[in-house]
């Protein structure tokens, strides 16, 4: 017995000097979770990135519908979090994370928000009728833009029921067919319902705009480390793979930029 407690122990400081443990480890993960759109379906979403990530080595990606969930993962080693700007700067406050990438979409790397509404709504001073207004993403951020929008006049709104919907296009859909007043959206969905849908298009008055803010970002705790930094690296060399740039498409971006 104790001859084979010896060679058994031989056997794991091969192991351990060879590197072969490693595939016991935790692989390195790309948490993700955005509050400025809805995604429906995360099982699409992951199984289209981890069969790019696995082919790269032992990375996987983890989206989250719940900002409470994914905030539990911070601080972890071996992580990058993809997460959308205004998310990032109320992160700040408690955790040293530091942006490694900035999502780029036709060239941009930030976008304003739109507070539009329907036709009969010409401007600020009717903001009283306004009953609903629909918005992608949680409550919280959407309030967080009419506030950045609206300023002090937000106490007028304050009390304003937020419709949530899947994407930007949805909310000024909602407003084209009388689900609501008033629709928060990015420029670009904005340019793009002037492309498919004119008349709808000209149905809408504009009331403000939000800041520019990033599309979204990918960081890490501090200074990434060596593992961290090879799966950044992995990450901005997605749109080269024609299926994973396709991938990306579904976070709203078509590349990625160093910061």
């Amino acid at each position: 017995m104790k001859k084979i407690s010896i060679l058994f122990f031989a056997f794991l400081l091969i192991l351990t000097s060879s590197g072969l443990t490693t595939c016991f480890a935790e692989p390195v993960t790309i948490y993700f979770y955005n509050p400025e759109s809805s995604i429906d379906n995360f099982a699409m979403l992951k199984t289209n990135f981890d069969d790019y990530l696995l082919k790269q080595g032992s990375y996987q990606f983890q989206p989250f519908n719940n900002m409470e969930k994914f905030e539990e993962k911070l601080d972890k080693k071996n992580s990058i979090y993809l997460l959308s700007s205004w998310h990032f700067n109320t992160l700040q406050k408690k955790y040293p994370l530091k942006i490694a990438l900035l999502g780029t979409y036709k060239d941009t790397i930030k976008q304003k928000k739109v507070l539009c509404a329907k036709k009969e709504i010409v401007d600020l001073t009717m903001l009283k009728t306004i009953k609903v207004i629909a918005g992608a993403g949680s409550e919280a951020y959407s309030r967080s833009i009419l506030q950045q929008i609206l300023g002090t006049r937000y106490k007028e709104i304050d009390e304003i029921r937020i419709l949530k919907v899947p994407k930007d296009i949805d909310a000024l859909m909602a407003v084209g067919f009388g689900m609501a007043e008033a629709a928060i959206s990015a420029e670009g969905t904005l340019k793009y319902l002037e492309d498919i849908n004119p008349n709808q298009y000209k149905q809408l008055n504009y009331l403000g705009y939000s800041e520019a803010n990033y599309l979204l970002v990918a960081a890490t705790m501090d200074k990434p480390d060596k593992l961290e930094s090879k799966l950044l690296d992995i990450l901005y060399n997605m749109p080269a793979d024609e299926k994973s740039q396709r991938d990306l498409l579904l976070l709203g971006l078509d590349g990625w930029k160093w910061k």
